[in-house]
């Protein structure tokens, strides 16, 4: 991977940014990590693909810098309630790959124990709760806990499991650390979903499969569609509504037929777009088209669709 500085920013900036995410390890003799296994199959074989060809600017690993923040959170814990932290855990699947995965704190509060993840993030990304894949992520960790041999002294069986999330945007009046319940799922399901993920990512870097498969909405951190209600003269949007009806009868509410437009405009795939350090090796994103086509009348309120906008 080749790291930009398009800010020019001092060296030690970069060489601090650079190295966030050369700390991160899969694990010897692992053939993929529990984060990587809920991720996009494509997403992981374009960056093992191409990864002497990708650009990322220092400025993008920002995100990772904040993440890494964890681990420092987790080195100045000094709990006798702290059974294990940040332990690295390996395991088979049915087809030989090897999993892993390192959570980040097993404690015990009364008579239960616990595992937590913490997650250093924007109040945005907790503000309805648990993401699905921090739920699946959790899970696993708790699978592999239960189920790998040799990583612990004696069985551990995990009662609860939570998200601990500081928030890095949080003002004077918030609060500054979410914690979340995590729901647990029954083992046979976790164990199924495992084995069905390895499968699904071998079958991707089969040679037989001539395109990997896109990533889902849910992977392109997809937003639904709107309409956009914009003047004919400048074409901004005055007003986002969720469905063609809802933007017409504003246009009739306010009598302006004839002057204003209805603009479909598709989702937005915020990954894709802002995050996503493969994306112009990517058959599926190549493919999306820019422009206006008018597809379609109600009345005098002409609705057109604006692509990827």
């Amino acid at each position: 991977m080749k790291l930009t500085n398009r800010n020019h920013y001092p060296e030690f900036v970069v060489n601090a940014l650079k190295n966030v995410n050369e700390k991160y390890e899969r694990g010897e003799g692992a053939d993929i990590s529990v984060t990587e296994l809920i991720s996009a199959p494509l997403l992981r074989i374009l960056k093992k693909r191409h990864w002497d060809e990708i650009t990322e600017d220092v400025e993008d690993r920002m995100y990772s810098f904040w993440g890494s923040l964890g681990h420092q959170f987790i080195e100045n814990i000094d709990s006798k309630n702290v059974i294990y932290k940040e332990q690295r855990m390996f395991f088979e699947t049915e087809n030989g790959w090897v999993l892993s995965g390192q959570f980040d704190v097993i404690y015990k509060v009364g008579n239960e124990t616990v595992l937590a993840d913490l997650k250093f993030t924007s109040k945005y990304a907790v503000k309805e709760g648990v993401r699905q894949e921090w739920q699946r992520q959790l899970n696993i960790y708790k699978y592999i806990v239960e189920n790998s041999t040799g990583s612990f002294e004696a069985p551990v069986v995990i009662d609860r499991l939570e998200l601990v999330a500081p928030i890095r945007d949080a003002t004077f009046l918030d609060d500054k650390i979410a914690v979340l319940p995590v729901k647990k799922f029954k083992p046979e399901k976790v164990r199924e979903y495992i084995e069905k993920r390895v499968a699904f990512h071998v079958l991707c870097e089969d040679k037989l499969v001539a395109e990997v498969p896109e990533c889902t909405p849910e992977e392109r951190w997809q937003d639904p569609p709107k309409y956009a209600v914009c003047s004919k003269a400048g074409g901004k949007s005055l007003k986002n509504l969720n469905s063609q009806a809802e933007a017409e009868a504003h246009v009739k509410e306010k009598g302006k037929e004839g002057v204003w437009v209805i603009e479909l405009r598709h989702q937005k795939n915020r990954r894709c777009e802002g995050y996503c350090s493969v994306r112009k090796f990517c058959w599926w994103w190549n493919d999306l088209q820019e422009g206006y086509i008018t597809d379609s009348y109600s009345g005098d309120v002409p609705v057109r669709t604006k692509i990827n906008g």
